[in-house]
């Protein structure tokens, strides 16, 4: 759409209208489906609202079993803690791969997070190591492949 739209002699808002009309009916493009408003407030719940569903359903179940309950309720607290926890080491996790320059060179590669980058960098360590760029395949357990 938008070569087409560039090729236009006149560039105005009227005629990428007209250009966008005219290249609906040769079938690139399909309508699109928007949700109404009312559908788009009905979302599904985060973690932290699930879980805390979750805990009272499960409290309620348990409440007449104290054998049970004793040890479920435990669990709820740990569960309740994970994300919370799992925030910090995220968190961490971020900063060192912000101090390490090979990290945040990684980060530049499409598709190549801070967690694949710093366990990249953690597994590899010294590249030296290495007489051929094929061999750090096979220590992430990766084959090459046979022509």
């Amino acid at each position: 759409m938008r070569a087409v739209l560039k090729a236009q002699i006149n560039k105005m808002d009227r005629d990428d209208a007209r250009g966008m009309a005219q290249m609906m009916p040769v079938g690139v493009y399909r309508p699109l489906h928007v949700k109404t408003l009312r559908r788009q407030n009905l979302r599904l719940p985060d973690a932290s609202e699930i879980a805390a569903v979750e805990g009272t359903l499960i409290k309620g179940l348990i409440e007449n079993l104290p054998d049970l309950a004793v040890l479920v309720e435990p669990l709820l607290v740990v569960r309740r803690a994970i994300p919370e926890h799992l925030g910090i080491l995220h968190r961490r996790l971020l900063a060192v791969v912000r101090d390490d320059d090979a990290c945040r060179r990684l980060t530049t590669v499409p598709a190549v997070g801070p967690v694949v980058a710093l366990t990249y960098r953690a597994t590899v360590d010294v590249a030296a190591r290495f007489r051929k760029s094929k061999s750090v395949g096979a220590v992430f357990g990766l084959n090459t492949a046979k022509n």
